[in-house]
C-alpha cells in the first residue's frame, strides 16, 4: 500500500527560541514574553524576522510600575508611567494632549504659571506674568459647552504689558469679534464657553463670567 505523507498536521511547541535550532514550518516558540510561529524553515533567524516568523501572541504592557492599591497607569512622555492614588474626595483630571493627568481637588484650581505665549486648555487656571513683555493666550479651537478658563495678573503688570486673549475656532469673546486685551493690573478673569440652546446664536462663544 502506498504511503501518503501528510506532513506536519499540527503546530509543535518548541519552547524558548534557540538561535542554533533548525526550525520548520508550524514550530511555535517563545521569545521576549511573546509567542511566534515559524512560517518558513530556517536556522538562526530571529523571531523579529517576519520572513520566517509570525507573531501569535503579543506581550502586554509592563504593569510592574503599579505598587499601591489604587494606582493608575497612563501613557507618559517616556512610555507607561504610574500615577499614584490620590486622596479621598479628589478626582482624576486630564490636562490635554502632552500633559500628564493628575488627581485634583474638586474645590480648587490647579494653577499653572505662564510668562510667554501659550494655548489655554479647557478647565485651565493660569497665573500670568507679563513683567518681561506682553504675550498671547490663545483659546481652545474646539471648546465644549460650559468649558471654563480662569487667568489672573498676579504680578500687576497687565496695565503696562497687556495679556492678549486670542480667539480660535471663529468663536467670539464677550460677543465681540476682536481679541480681548487685558490691561487692568491684578485683575482676575474667567471665561465660560456657551452654545445653543443655552443662548441665542448671536452670543455663542466665550462669556465673561
Amino acid at each position: 500500500m502506498a504511503t501518503l505523507n501528510l506532513g506536519r498536521i499540527k503546530p509543535v511547541f518548541q519552547g524558548a527560541y534557540n538561535n542554533a535550532t533548525a526550525y520548520v514550518v508550524d514550530d511555535i516558540v517563545t521569545s521576549g514574553g511573546e509567542t511566534f510561529i515559524c512560517i518558513l524553515a530556517s536556522t538562526g533567524n530571529l523571531t523579529s524576522n517576519t520572513t520566517y516568523w509570525a507573531k501569535l501572541a503579543k506581550k502586554g504592557d509592563d504593569v510592574t510600575a503599579l505598587t499601591t492599591h489604587g494606582d493608575f497607569l497612563f501613557r507618559g512622555s517616556a512610555g507607561v508611567e504610574r500615577l499614584p492614588a490620590g486622596t479621598a474626595g479628589q478626582f482624576l483630571q486630564t490636562r490635554g494632549v502632552g500633559q500628564d493627568p493628575i488627581f485634583a481637588s474638586a474645590a480648587s484650581y490647579q494653577w499653572q504659571y505662564k510668562d510667554a505665549s501659550f494655548t489655554a486648555a479647557a478647565g485651565g487656571a493660569y497665573i500670568t506674568n507679563t513683567t518681561s513683555g506682553g504675550f498671547n493666550m490663545t483659546l481652545p479651537a474646539a471648546p465644549a459647552d460650559n468649558d471654563q478658563i480662569i487667568f489672573v495678573d498676579s504680578f500687576g503688570t497687565w496695565g503696562t504689558n497687556n495679556l492678549t486673549v486670542v480667539q480660535a475656532g471663529g468663536y467670539k469673546i464677550a460677543n465681540d469679534n476682536n481679541n480681548l486685551t487685558c490691561d487692568q493690573n491684578f485683575a482676575t478673569i474667567r471665561l465660560t464657553f456657551k452654545t445653543v440652546p443655552d443662548v441665542t446664536s448671536t452670543y455663542i462663544g466665550w462669556l465673561l463670567t
